[in-house]
């Protein structure tokens, strides 16, 4: 017969009411916010840490996640200026939405350069 291991769980209202110590190495599960802390057998519940498989929020990124540059009219080079403040990945595809191969140099942080063999017209995505 298999075992059956069952976590200690409530509302993350009823959990900070409660306030329980946990025992050492008992998992506490909030319901509604999938968030959980892992008791010590001394700490209450409202000064545990919550722990998790998600790590702390990052800084902000670039108000723009993205920029689109089209080349309506073919050239050999594009210019595409991005203004990210850093050299982002950049993905070139055909004016019918088909990946393209193409050479792309960073100039600056804010700018990329995409060389083909020949004149050509499609766009772009820095992300």
């Amino acid at each position: 017969m298999a075992d059956r291991i069952q976590l200690r769980r409530d509302t993350a209202a009823a959990w900070s009411l409660a306030d329980p110590v946990l025992a050492d190495g008992e998992v506490g599960l909030e319901q509604d916010t999938a968030q959980f802390k892992i008791g010590n057998g001394v700490t209450p519940w409202s000064a545990l840490p919550y722990g998790g498989l998600q790590g702390a929020t990052g800084p902000a990124g670039p108000p723009d996640s993205y920029h689109r540059h089209d080349q309506v009219t073919p050239a050999d080079t594009w210019t595409v200026n991005h203004n990210f403040g850093s050299r982002p990945l950049v993905s070139v595809f055909s004016t019918g939405g088909r990946e393209m191969w193409a050479e792309v140099v960073h100039a600056s942080d804010n700018q990329a350069l995409i060389y083909f063999d020949a004149p050509t017209a499609g766009y772009a995505i820095c992300t």
